[in-house]
């Protein structure tokens, strides 16, 4: 699949957040570029050259309120693959999930916004 394959219906929030996406059963780094509710754009930092069609992806961010943070795991299907850049869609997210990753894009929007002042 190519880049003009990669067409969420979703509003994209652009966030630099780095989370593991696992490989194997083992943590490697990337950063996203985009998160929207159905998926991720996402740049590798660290990983070998292998390529799975589902990987498993854990996404933290810290909760200021509550001094935590709010970790969310989410299977998520690799839609396309260029050089260093891999988009993944989300798939059999549930309500409690859905609600959790909504939590963390506002989150996440806040976090930008702020850092853009």
């Amino acid at each position: 699949m190519s880049a003009s394959d990669d067409r969420r219906q979703t509003p994209r929030t652009r966030v630099d957040l780095l989370f593991n996406k696992y490989i194997d059963g083992y943590p490697h780094l990337c950063r996203t570029i985009d998160v929207s509710a159905d998926g991720l754009l996402l740049e590798r930092v660290s990983e070998p050259a292998v390529e799975r069609e589902f990987y498993p992806v854990e996404i933290g961010l810290m909760d200021a309120k509550a001094d935590v943070i709010e970790r969310l795991w989410i299977w998520a299907q690799q839609v396309w693959c260029d050089g260093e850049r891999q988009a993944l869609r989300f798939v059999g997210l549930g309500d409690s999930d859905r609600e959790k990753l909504d939590r963390l894009l506002a989150r996440a929007a806040m976090i930008e916004a702020a850092a853009a002042v």
